[in-house]
């Protein structure tokens, strides 16, 4: 493998952006009654700012997934100062549709009380959980591979003008 392919190969790697997907970090799970519930939290770690919280449904004696259920989510901050976030979650809004999904914007950095509610028939399953956010990223940090492409592209140049220079240099 050429020193050219090796950096391509690394560029790649290093500048490809995260997948975006239902899971993340599971946060809780629960078996009661009827049913395992499995909450995941996402992205990890978990930030003031948007995140994905998804709920996974299954039969507890075989596992099969339950895709008929209401899913209630509601996030408290510990601290208080910060109004409770509440979402209903359903596989609509996620990617893989055995999941139940809510995109919620978590306002304040601080450690929160996630409820998950989950009701299927005469059947209440609910689930608790608690879930430190940090503080958001600044833009700068969300954006870098982003901004620092042209960097990347100048060093491409740089290093293939070297090499050139080189050989030019070892012909004579």
């Amino acid at each position: 493998m050429g020193l050219a392919s090796l950096f391509v190969l690394l560029l790649a790697v290093t500048t490809a952006p995260p997948a975006l997907a239902d899971g993340g970090l599971v946060v809780a799970s629960k078996v009661e009654g009827g049913m395992r519930v499995t909450a995941f939290a996402a992205p990890v770690p978990l930030r003031a700012g948007p995140a994905d919280l998804s709920v996974l449904v299954q039969n507890a004696r075989d596992g099969q997934t339950l895709l008929d259920a209401s899913v209630r989510l509601r996030m408290v901050r510990e601290e208080g100062g910060a109004a409770p976030v509440s979402a209903l979650a359903d596989r609509e809004q996620a990617t893989n549709r055995l999941f139940y999904a809510a995109r919620v914007n978590i306002p304040r950095a601080g450690v929160w009380r996630l409820q998950v509610r989950v009701q299927r028939g005469d059947e209440e399953v609910e689930v608790e959980a608690e879930l430190l956010a940090a503080e958001p990223l600044p833009p700068a940090a969300r954006f870098w591979p982003w901004l620092s492409f042209p960097l990347v592209l100048i060093g491409v140049f740089l290093l293939h003008q070297w090499l050139r220079d080189r050989s030019t240099v070892s012909r004579s």
